[in-house]
């Protein structure tokens, strides 16, 4: 979840977008008005006044549910990380 004010957004918003999407993020939400350039970017979906709350969360679940994070496994001393 990406929230922040405007200015920093204009600033920011999309780097850290491109930066939790390579990070492993498998859902980007920015808080605030959807933008093409932050759709773009990575932001997957808006949190905004008249948003359809019910289908973004629903979403949220059925990624919890169905596709859950894969682990990593070090090698060198064959631990779960």
């Amino acid at each position: 979840m990406i929230c922040s004010s405007d200015r920093l957004y204009d600033e920011h918003a999309e780097d850290v977008a491109r930066a939790l999407k390579g990070a492993g993020a498998r859902r980007v939400l920015l808080a605030g008005a959807p933008r093409d350039a932050y759709r773009e970017a990575g932001v997957d979906s808006f949190v905004h006044r008249g948003c359809d709350a019910v289908a973004l969360l629903t979403d949220l679940v059925d990624v919890i549910l169905t596709d859950p994070p894969t682990t990593a496994t070090d090698s060198t001393q064959g631990e779960t990380v």
